[in-house]
This record gives C-alpha cells, structure tokens and sequence, in this order.
C-alpha cells in the first residue's frame, strides 16, 4: 500500500510540474479505452504522456495520470529542453534579484534544471539563470513510434517502394483511424491498422498451444452454446435468453457457459481480460468494432476459421454468423480481448 501510496504521489507531483512548464510528449490513440476509474479515451484521441515504462505509458485527462498498454497509442511528438523565447524578459542570478541581462524574442535557450528556486536556463552565450517560463515556448520535434509488421507486403508511394515482412520493424509517424503514415528515413508509406503490431509479434509456442485451447471442453462449451443462439432476435438492451443485443449475447454465453460476469456494454469490454491482436485470435476471445464512426459500438464472440456469432442489428436483426475477415465487419474490427485463461 504505502509504494501504491508514493507511485500516486510521484505522479501528481509530474502532472504539477508539466503544468508548470508545460513539458511533455504528445500521442495519439489508436484505439478506444476506458479506465477503471471511468476515463474515457476515444479513437484518434490526442493525449499528454507524462511517463513511459517497458510495457506501458502513462498519460494525463481531467486532472488523472491513467497508465495505458504500448498498443494503445503512438508517439507522434516530443517535446525538448530546448525553448524559444517569446516575450522580452530578463535573467536573473537567482529568484527576487534584479536581471543581470535581457533576452529578445526568438532567441534559444536550453532548460539546465528545474528547482525550488525557479526554471534554469542556458542561453548562446553561455549565460545561465532564471527565466520566466511563461515568456517561453518549447521546441517540439516529430517523434515516432517503432512497431512490427504482420504481414509480407510491398507498400508503394509513387515510384517509391517499401517491402514489409513478418515481425520486420517499422517506424510510425501518424494514425488516421484506418491507416499508419510510416517512414523509411526519406519517404512515407500508407499501412493498413489491421497489418501492423504495436507490439512485438510472438512465436505461439511461446504464448498458446492453440490446438490444446482450441479443444477444451469449456471453451468448445462456450462456443456451441453461442451457435445455439442463433436466429434469435435482436433487441436493443436485451441480454437473452430469449432475445440480444450484441453485448448481451457475450454476456449471456459467458454468464451461462463459464460462470464469468464481463462487462455489459461493449464499450466497457475493452477493459475486459488482456489485449488479442487479430492474428493471434481464439475461439471464445471477445471482439469489438467501431461500427458508428467514433468508439466501440459492436461486439461478438469469436469461434474459429474467421467467424464470429454476434447479435446483429443490421437486416438480419437477430444473431447470426459472420465473417471478420472480409465485407463489413473487416475496416471495422478495433480490438479484441480474451478473457478465458
């Protein structure tokens, strides 16, 4: 309790102190998420990273530092330590002394320290002391974010070409909602979302005997009883066992099958278990679209070859099979999550 007490510290101390200085990188959000104390991040969202481990970045919202997975969101800028100077202002030799100099707008100075005493600079002529930080503006440079093919591909741009292989590395500048902008050093590239990894692509032996997961009887159980749903109607707010909406089938099979609650809506799903990239699916994983434009709207229930059972509200309105890996349901995929261990 008492290093969960002085992680939070240390993090409102950052947040206080970004607010200061106004230091900090910038991403954006590749897919929807909602955090356990009900922050909500929407797709293509621009956020303010505040910290960045092994597996994780951390980012501020409404006043909360909110630690979100690596696949979550790209670096797309970074702020530096370097600033531009936008109003005349003097540096001083210490806090409530006179200014020993003045400093013209447009003129560079490097941040040496941050300290109770006030923000320390560096200018060009190798003069150092405080500065005002709100006569300052920082430099920020493109960043961009490493990532992994999925697929053996060749990218175009005009006469450009960029060859793509399973597991190769590749630098991301930007996100759309459907595409990466990547960058070989000297050009750019379109990828579609659905062929690149934010996070490194493991072998399956190492993760999932898929035959042995495949075959278990609770979830080969899960799965025959999601078919068994089938041509039963679709009803808005429904959760069975008569009638669904597409939320409330997952949690009807899940309730009924294994005994396990999952959340209700299927935006709040996303929180559910642990991230599934598609290439790597099982059956009873769970899935989640974008169907509406913004967020996650649609969710189904992965069974094997493709195929998910969902509760569609489509024409068909009723629960059916459907293809994830074509048609409609194909731009529309955003994330998957396995809850089943």
């Amino acid at each position: 309790m008492k290093n969960s007490n002085y992680r939070s510290c240390v993090l409102l101390v950052s947040l206080f102190l970004i607010s200061l200085i106004g230091f900090k990188d910038y991403g954006v959000m590749v897919k929807p998420f909602v955090s356990k104390d009900n922050v909500k991040f929407d797709d293509k969202e621009i956020v303010n990273i505040i910290n960045e481990d092994k597996d994780s970045y951390t980012v501020s919202k409404s006043g909360k530092a909110v630690k979100l997975a690596k696949d979550a969101l790209i670096v797309t800028q970074k702020d530096t330590n370097k600033y531009r100077v936008v109003s005349f202002t003097g540096i001083s030799a210490s806090q409530g002394v006179a200014p020993f100099d003045y400093l013209m707008p447009g003129e560079i100075v490097e941040l040496l320290h941050t300290g109770t005493d006030g923000f320390i600079f560096s200018d060009s002529k190798m003069r150092v002391g405080l500065l005002e930080i709100k006569d300052l503006e920082n430099i920020k440079e493109r960043a961009t974010t490493e990532a992994y093919s999925k697929v053996n591909k060749t990218l175009k741009s005009g006469d450009k070409t960029l060859v793509l292989k399973m597991n190769d590395k590749v630098n991301i500048l930007s996100y759309d909602g459907k595409t990466y902008t990547l960058s070989d050093g000297n050009n750019t590239f379109l990828a579609h979302k659905n062929d690149i990894s934010l996070v490194e692509i493991k072998e399956e032996a190492e993760s999932v005997d898929r035959s042995a997961y495949a075959g278990r009887k609770d979830v080969m159980g899960l799965v025959e009883f999601a078919k068994a749903q089938i041509g039963k109607p679709y009803v808005y707010a429904a959760a069975g066992p008569d009638s669904f909406d597409c939320s409330g089938l997952v949690y009807y099979c899940y309730k009924n099958v294994l005994n396990m609650t999952v959340s209700r809506s299927s935006s709040a799903l996303v929180s559910s278990g642990v991230p599934v990239e598609k290439a790597n699916l099982l059956p009873g994983d769970i899935l989640l679209f974008n169907t509406y434009g913004s967020g996650i709207s649609h969710a189904g229930l992965y069974i094997g070859d493709g195929k998910m059972v969902h509760a569609s509200s489509g024409k068909m309105m009723s629960v059916v099979i459907s293809d994830i890996n074509s048609g409609y349901y194909l731009d529309k995929f955003v994330t998957a999550r396995r809850v089943i261990k």
